[in-house]
């Protein structure tokens, strides 16, 4: 360890999956699933994240966007829950 902190190597094989549908004239459904395997004895305890996106053209240069996005990871970097999720509400401006 340098200073208390620790370094750690370790190497995963990574899948990802990018698929969106129209539900309307105006409005797209974004799903990301990512995930993570290490290539160890833990292979079978991914490391999963999930985004899935509501986004609606309010104008030509208009869109409003609903997102919920959840990871989860047991080799987690940071000390917080191995389980987490993010709910947004945004505006997108496009120039």
């Amino acid at each position: 360890t340098l200073l208390g902190q620790q370094r750690r190597m370790l190497v995963r094989l990574n899948s990802y999956i990018k698929t969106g549908f129209k539900v309307t004239k105006t409005t797209d459904v974004v799903i990301i699933n990512y995930v993570q395997f290490p290539l160890s004895s833990a292979f079978l305890q991914p490391r999963w994240h999930l985004q899935t996106s509501l986004i609606t053209t309010i104008s030509k240069r208009l869109e409003l966007f609903i997102r919920y996005s959840h990871t989860y990871d047991v080799f987690r970097v940071l000390p917080i829950n191995s389980f987490f999720f993010v709910n947004d509400l945004g505006v997108q401006i496009n120039y």
